[in-house]
């Protein structure tokens, strides 16, 4: 079959992504590597909080500079990741 990528190729490519990835991830500040392992263990938790949160994006702004000022990389992450569901939930009722 031309034209189809095979299991092994994405396999491949995705392994590839990730080396790049973890080659990105080590040239960030040791408490950013370290919130992003955090988050990574703890994604579907964090999901289900973004999910509940009732922010709105104003607040959600205005929280995400104040934690990226202050350095609080976990509650940034946890931010992003609420930003993303409530996006996401908008255009589902769109």
């Amino acid at each position: 079959m031309e034209g189809c990528i095979s299991v092994r190729e994405n396999r491949d490519d995705w392994l590839e992504k990730v080396k790049v990835l973890e080659e990105a991830i080590k040239e960030l500040p040791k408490e950013l590597q370290n919130a992003i392992c955090w988050a990574v263990e703890n994604y579907q938790t964090l999901e289900n909080m973004g999910r509940a949160s009732n922010m709105t994006s104003e607040e959600i702004q205005c929280a995400m500079e104040n934690a990226l000022a202050e350095k609080n990389y976990v509650t940034l992450i946890l931010l992003h990741i609420t930003k993303t569901m409530i996006e996401l939930k908008e255009n589902e009722e769109s």
